[in-house]
């Protein structure tokens, strides 16, 4: 049974494409750029981010227009960075694809499961923003940019020769991004943003219709399970690792790979915002140690720790103290 073009040839929803970025680590050969960009645009991808290119002006090069084949468009809206972290900065899910696995590295998923992890990230919240990220041409990502990443993605080949050109590696992945949006964004839609809007509408059962009040509690519980960035976690991790030092936990000197097992337990976890500011306070309290709220004097105690019962009432005491009233 034949397709008819109209169905076979359909563009990404903006709503969801905008917030899709393909980064290159350190990039090595001009014609691999321009094809990455060819393999980008043919599957509706947009935002090309390069990382400290070996080559100064490559967007510009004549080989890497060449290869891009009429995908100039990419290659004049591509940006580039002086560290991964910059090229990371906004985004709440990174991908990193390798065909090997990294110690302590992210979680290692196929490219169908990356690519439904990375819509299910897209449609979560509008602020939420994906990256796919390659390596060098010759020695793939490193275990450190592997480390800054939630996922890992490896495309199945061949036990003994498994390793894939670079804009040849783009394609695939892209194609298999492709795929998985288009399985959740309803057909009559694929052309605008309103796709997006539908799909997460029909991953939640509908929640949020009706009433105000029920549209009110799905925009706070919507709101409350925004994903930190990538900027707010390295942060984070700085901070932590600083605190760490500060009790004797971590040796800077010896710090063996504890930081690299507790990057990947913070990120099984994806940290969502409200997260990152609660353990945030608790390094801050690591480095700055305050008594006890038990020892403060009571003109500082906190209200729910200062009894201010009228004479002869029952005091008001907390949940974890004992059935038996504390004398005063």
């Amino acid at each position: 049974m034949s397709i008819p073009s109209v169905r076979l040839h359909r563009d990404l929803p903006g709503g969801l494409r905008d917030r899709i970025r393909v980064v290159l680590v350190q990039p090595s050969h001009p014609g691999n750029v321009g094809a990455c960009a060819r393999a980008m645009r043919v599957m509706g991808l947009r935002r090309l981010v390069l990382v400290s290119p070996a080559r100064a002006g490559v967007l510009d090069d004549p080989e890497a227009r060449a290869r891009s084949s009429g995908a100039g468009g990419v290659l004049d809206a591509a940006r580039v960075c002086g560290s991964l972290d910059e090229a990371l900065a906004d985004v709440t899910l990174a991908i990193a694809i390798s065909a090997d696995t990294r110690e302590f590295g992210p979680p290692l998923r196929d490219p169908d499961a990356a690519c439904a992890a990375a819509v299910d990230e897209l449609l979560n919240a509008d602020a939420h923003q994906v990256a796919l990220v390659f390596g060098t041409e010759r020695t793939g990502l490193s275990i450190a940019d592997a480390g800054r990443c939630q996922l890992l993605c490896a495309i199945p080949g061949e036990s003994d020769y498994n390793s894939l050109n670079l804009a040849q590696a783009v394609q695939v992945i892209a194609y298999e991004l492709r795929r998985a949006v288009m399985r959740r964004v309803p057909e009559a839609t694929g052309r605008d943003a309103a796709g997006a809007a539908d799909a997460r509408g029909a991953g939640a059962g509908g929640a949020g219709q009706g009433g105000g009040g029920a549209g009110d509690e799905s925009d706070e519980a919507t709101a409350a399970t925004v994903r930190a960035t990538q900027r707010d976690v390295e942060q984070f991790f700085q901070h932590f690792e600083h605190a760490l030092v500060r009790i004797g936990f971590l040796d800077p000197a010896h710090p063996k790979k504890l930081m690299a097992r507790l990057r990947r337990l913070f990120g099984r976890a994806r940290l969502e915002v409200e997260e990152v500011r609660l353990l945030r306070g608790l390094c801050r309290l690591i480095e700055s140690p305050q008594p006890p709220r038990s020892q403060l004097p009571r003109s500082q105690r906190p209200v729910s720790q200062v009894s201010s019962s009228p004479a002869g009432s029952s005091p008001c005491r907390s949940h974890f103290s004992s059935d038996k009233p504390s004398e005063s």
